[in-house]
């Protein structure tokens, strides 16, 4: 390299993405789904419906039978993180679909 010159590197990514000679750049996929698990502290159990639905709870036997309204995360389900003691529980989903609701 010749001292003499100082190299610059010019971007000229936002100009060809404005004229609409590059595509926008496609923002990072969050994953919501490792995310919540990450938030999951010692004492909490994570309830994680998979399928398509259009609301979800879960009730257990840890809470005689409440309902808890799970989140939804997008197109990885619901969630939900419930506090409970160590022990051996029983629960049940409560899943609303567009057929009606399941259980």
């Amino acid at each position: 390299i010749n001292p003499k010159f100082n190299l610059v590197k010019v971007d000229f990514d936002p100009e060809l993405i404005q004229l609409g000679l590059k595509p926008k750049p496609t923002p990072p996929v969050e994953d919501k789904l490792e995310k919540f698990k990450a938030s999951v502290k010692p004492g909490e159990t994570m309830f994680h419906w998979k399928t398509p639905a259009l609301a979800v709870a879960v009730k257990g036997s840890w809470n005689d039978w409440k309902q808890v309204p799970m989140v939804s995360i997008g197109k990885q389900g619901f969630v939900v993180k419930i506090a409970m003691d160590p022990g051996r529980y029983y629960f049940k989903f409560l899943v609303a679909t567009t057929d009606g609701a399941q259980s």
